[in-house]
């Protein structure tokens, strides 16, 4: 709880009106306690980091001056506002996998004082930029507006602010918004998933912001987040999220997907050495001496849910061409990846194969 939370509600439950308290920086010490109307709403900025906007109030000046006063009669000038948010999120990108699997179900306090005024449940998206152009100023701002501007377009006029040395992007969507986010639903898709809905909204914020802006970023969505203790948890496990995604090499990514990836990543060094050493005792060849298409070939006719024509689109290659591969790689690794078991398994394989190359 923060020095204005109290008072805050207090004036919110009396008057009945609606609040919405962003992170909102400012270097200018002048504009703290202070109002202004922007867009015919009011503002008000409580520290050097949080500002509160008032949506549909028309105060006169008289009840302003008096929230105003009320807000900072409650300030500890004496002790520096502290971004627990930033201190939070520095931590757990330094977090290994299992660091962050541990996270990702611990409830803390909360690190951003808004979230007690969300609507729950709700989720955290996290976009990242695949390159890493920090040093750049011109860049740095752009990227600033852009991600601003294709987070209230897609997700609303919610929560969202840049964390980490490399801006990543963190926005909070509640779930009671997640219908208005997926544009493009047709008929056909209203029975979607809630998991199905929000990569719906995360492959387009990917698409909007490379088409826009020619960002290319990925896009990772975190756990259900039920009250303000999951937050720090729901940070974790988009985190987590993005850690599983170059296993699958995806632009996308949703907390909850990715179970085989997880486990592949969380296995121990014995457990690995003796997953090999039975895939291996069906096999012909050594996985070295395998073909050296044989991972993008599991993955394609994986994505394609077995489908073989669907494969081939999607790994550009003839139908007939997919099969003589399919053959030959059934030969030699002494598994089917048209037979759904034989096809986890090889999955699994090129999981451990992929995480392994990317090791080294």
């Amino acid at each position: 709880m923060t020095w204005w939370s109290e008072p805050l509600r207090r004036w919110t439950d009396a008057l009945e009106i609606d609040v919405v308290v962003e992170h909102a920086p400012t270097s200018d010490p002048t504009v703290i306690g202070l109002w202004s109307e922007q867009r015919n709403e009011w503002w008000f900025q409580l520290d050097e980091s949080t500002r509160v906007r008032f949506p549909d109030w028309k105060p006169t000046e008289a009840m302003r001056e008096a929230l105003g006063f009320t807000l900072l009669g409650g300030r500890d000038v004496a002790r520096p506002a502290v971004d627990r948010m930033e201190q939070a999120y520095r931590t757990l990108i330094e977090m290994d996998v299992h660091g962050l699997v541990r996270a990702s179900t611990a409830h803390v306090q909360p690190c951003i004082p808004s979230s007690e005024y969300w609507v729950y449940p709700g989720y955290l998206f996290l976009v990242r930029r695949n390159r890493d152009d920090g040093s750049l100023e011109e860049a740095n701002s752009s990227w600033t507006q852009v991600s601003s501007d294709m987070l209230s377009a897609i997700l609303g006029e919610g929560w969202h602010r840049e964390l980490g040395e490399r801006r990543d992007v963190v926005a909070y969507l509640p779930l009671a918004k997640l219908e208005e986010a997926v544009l493009d639903l047709s008929e056909a898709d209203d029975e979607l998933h809630v998991m199905d809905r929000l990569n719906s909204v995360a492959k387009l914020l990917v698409s909007a912001i490379a088409e826009d802006a020619y960002f290319d970023v990925r896009v990772a969505v975190s756990r259900r987040i039920e009250k303000p203790s999951q937050i720090h948890a729901g940070l974790a496990s988009a985190l987590l999220a993005t850690r599983l995604q170059w296993l699958d090499n995806a632009r996308t990514a949703v907390f909850g997907e990715g179970l085989l990836p997880l486990f592949a990543t969380l296995a121990s060094n014995e457990a690995v050495d003796a997953f090999w050493q039975v895939l291996l005792e069906r096999a012909q060849l050594p996985v070295d001496a395998w073909p050296d298409d044989w991972l993008d070939i599991v993955q394609g006719v994986i994505q394609a849910n077995l489908n073989i024509s669907e494969a081939a689109r999607i790994l550009y290659v003839h139908r007939n061409t997919l099969i003589h591969k399919l053959d030959r790689l059934a030969q030699v690794t002494g598994h089917d990846v048209r037979d759904v078991t034989d096809a986890m398994v090889l999955y699994v394989a090129a999981l451990l194969k992929t995480q392994q190359v990317a090791l080294k």
